[in-house]
């Protein structure tokens, strides 16, 4: 039982180690908030994906504060600023 679950626990470890990062420059974006968690990432007037924010961003007018030129999901670049408040950028999904 213990092997297994050690077993479990590795594959677990090296399917989240293997996912790639996704990344964006941060120059021209605009966020729209659409979800709980969820904002809509508008580049150059077109919607180019989804980015979820871990805590909840406030609804109507947003500010955002970047660290970085380039914003990442799961890296050292996932810190960000809303209305003052830091947050970490859990996933950014572009759409197809």
């Amino acid at each position: 039982m213990r092997f297994s679950l050690g077993i479990a626990f590795i594959a677990l470890f090296f399917s989240a180690s293997v996912k790639a990062e996704t990344c964006l420059p941060v120059e021209g974006l605009q966020f729209e908030k659409i979800g709980i968690f969820e904002l809509l990432i508008i580049r150059d007037g077109k919607n180019w994906g989804i980015m979820s924010v871990l805590g909840i961003p406030a609804d109507g007018k947003m500010e955002f504060r970047f660290f970085t030129p380039t914003i990442c999901d799961g890296s050292q670049n996932d810190k960000i600023q809303i209305n003052g408040k830091l947050t970490s950028i859990s996933d950014i999904k572009p759409f197809k």
